[in-house]
């Protein structure tokens, strides 16, 4: 590995700038690849410079609807962090659940989601992904984002993961004036570089200009043009670190988490002693990190890897190119099929008189009459034919096989069908999350990656105390503090593999239904899996009301003599709505009886038989509910 620190600024230049060419050969390759996959994704590609101009453009972008539904689901939910504390201790333990709360609502902060999203584009366009950790000065704080893969070049181009690049260099267009206030220290020489005389001068014109960032060995090297504007060691590792004395060291290794911060904060107040030349004591040396060695801020990834390259062979993009242009070409002829029903006009001109003027304004006109000598025969009217089911069976094939290449089936995409079932739809939605287990891998292992480097920074940069607030479980607003003294050694943050893809909240609640209609679930479990709102209130709510209706409801002495009185008035309403309820069935039962063929057939004693008792029947009724009445 080169000394970059012994390098003088002449060697650097041409070291950065040999580096950059070196990699110009892998990087065309990505170039093409980002510009032709872009264009499709776009719906503009090359072949429709390839259509007469008069012919119909139409076109069914079935790539981008399946890049775009795989990226939503990729991005669905984050990676779950799982912190896995240094030691068993309850406060290390404690620090471990905050931090995992805290990079969840770090991910929310910075809109980590959308970034992720432009991230997976980049990967669909140029076959890879690459993301950048960087401290935001103005926010006091970490913050991560995804970089253009056309921006970024590394060294040696066989490197297939972060531990084998030797040399990372970025290209970052900025406004000369964020360039100067950058390094102000160069203000003069960068002024001098573009040709301005002052910096008011340039704050009327401003214009963009390109610099390099490069990350080689220990150190980060800023070059404009031709000009090393600075060289300094990875500003995102300890160095320095803090000098102890042997017994407080031995102290330190017996408080953990928060506890040690008030010794720290007192060794620290030491270090400008301790660091002194001349100073004879000794001293041990514990430094603020948490990775192994000094990184640069950078992490990629790809898929479909065959070769010692940083990115795959192929994409998911130019595995459907063809299909597509096959779906365009059908939509094309379907659409100039179409415009030859309404007939395509052929005039003879030795049969009639009539001249191209007038046959063009007959034509644009649908109620207009041809007029002429020799129109009969002269003039024809030729209109398009039914095209064959063929065309329609492998324009529905091309669609069906791009969807089965991304696995983006209509359920995948959220659609549903009439007949279809939550758990047949989370089958089918389980088979395309398989066709996806790739970059789904992908995802968490960038997730991971992107947590323990927000844990590195938050070690090296979090000299003072930082507050966040997130919301808790209950949706209460909890308060948690950090600082670098907090993290034991041995932390470690890990992901949950496979728990990015959104949830099926419709197959939830479908499920639990069945189960709480079976008597298999308990009203709060039912009131989480269907996403209620406090599901610990509502099965309060239920549970009270199914044992006393009014003890969810404040009344006072009035309320409930009303209640009390209402209660006996519908109490004997209902008696007397009973009573007559009764007699209605004895009176219908009656006239069904007397107009049945078997009463009818009866001798006329039994008849006068039947009719006393029903009539009896009537009178005892009628008396009891009148008896009652009073």
């Amino acid at each position: 590995m080169i000394d970059v620190g012994k390098l003088t600024n002449n060697q650097l230049v041409l070291l950065t700038s040999n580096r950059w060419k070196e990699a110009g050969s892998l990087w065309s390759e990505i170039e093409k690849h980002y510009k032709e996959n872009k264009k499709v994704w776009q719906n503009n590609p090359d072949w429709l410079d390839e259509v007469p101009k008069k012919r119909s453009k139409a076109r069914d972008n079935r790539i981008f609807l399946a890049t775009e539904s795989v990226i939503t689901n990729l991005t669905g939910r984050p990676s779950k962090p799982n912190v896995i504390p240094g030691n068993e201790t309850e406060e290390a333990k404690t620090i471990s659940d905050n931090l995992q709360d805290f990079f969840l609502d770090r991910y929310r902060k910075i809109n980590l989601k959308k970034k992720m999203r432009k991230g997976l584009r980049y990967l669909f366009f140029s076959r890879l992904i690459v993301f950048k950790t960087f401290w935001d000065t103005e926010k006091d704080n970490y913050n991560q984002k995804p970089v253009k893969p056309l921006s970024i070049r590394f060294t040696p181009i066989t490197a297939t993961q972060e531990d084998e690049v030797e040399c990372w260099m970025e290209e970052i267009e900025t406004p000369l004036l964020n360039l100067i206030d950058k390094f102000p220290e160069q203000e003069r020489k960068i002024l001098d570089l573009v040709g301005f005389t002052n910096k008011e001068e340039l704050a009327i014109h401003n214009p963009k200009e390109k610099y390099y960032e490069v990350w080689l060995g220990d150190y980060v090297i800023y070059k404009f043009r031709n000009e090393i504007l600075k060289k300094e060691l990875n500003p995102y590792w300890d160095w320095q670190g803090v000098k102890m004395l042997e017994r407080e060291a031995v102290d330190m290794k017996q408080k953990t988490g928060r506890r040690k911060r008030s010794a720290m904060k007192t060794i620290k107040g030491y270090q400008e002693f301790r660091t002194k030349k001349g100073n004879n004591f000794k001293y041990t040396t514990q430094f603020y990190n948490h990775f192994d060695r000094p990184r640069p801020p950078y992490i990629f990834g790809s898929i479909f890897e065959e070769e010692d390259k940083p990115f795959g062979e192929t994409s998911l993009i130019e595995q459907t190119v063809p299909l597509q242009e096959e779906i365009d070409k059908r939509k094309r002829q379907f659409s100039d099929n179409a415009e030859m029903m309404n007939g395509v006009w052929k005039i003879d001109a030795n049969l009639t008189s009539l001249s191209k003027a007038d046959a063009q304004r007959a034509k644009a006109d649908p109620r207009g009459i041809i007029y002429g000598k020799g129109v009969l025969n002269g003039v024809v009217r030729e209109t398009g034919k039914e095209l064959p089911a063929f065309l329609f069976n492998d324009l529905s094939h091309s669609v069906a096989e791009i969807d089965n290449i991304f696995g983006t089936q209509p359920t995948f995409r959220g659609e549903a069908g009439k007949t279809e079932t939550a758990t047949g739809r989370a089958i089918m939605r389980e088979q395309s999350y398989q066709r996806l287990n790739e970059l789904i891998d992908l995802v968490d292992d960038l997730h991971e990656k992107l947590y323990n480097w927000g844990l590195q920074m938050m070690m090296v940069k979090y000299t003072e105390t930082h507050l966040t607030k997130i919301i808790g479980k209950e949706k209460a607003i909890e308060t948690m503090s950090f600082m670098q003294d907090d993290f034991d050694e041995g932390i470690e943050v890990r992901v949950v593999p496979g728990q990015i893809m959104p949830e099926d909240r419709m197959y939830r609640a479908e499920r639990a239904t069945e189960a709480a209609q079976a008597g298999l679930l308990d009203p709060l479990s039912f009131f989480e899996a269907t996403q209620w709102d406090n599901p610990q209130k509502q099965a309060k709510r239920l549970i009270m009301w199914q044992t006393n209706p009014f003890s969810i409801i404040e009344m006072n002495d009035e309320d409930r003599a009303k209640l009390q009185e209402a209660m006996q008035m519908f109490g004997e309403e209902g008696e007397e709505g009973k009573k007559a309820e009764q007699i209605s069935a004895v009176r219908q039962e009656a006239e069904r009886l007397i107009n049945s063929p078997e009463f009818q057939n009866l001798p006329e004693e039994e008849k006068k038989v039947a009719m006393e008792q029903i009539q009896s029947k009537l009178e005892n009724l009628t008396k009891a509910g009148a008896s009652e009445t009073k």
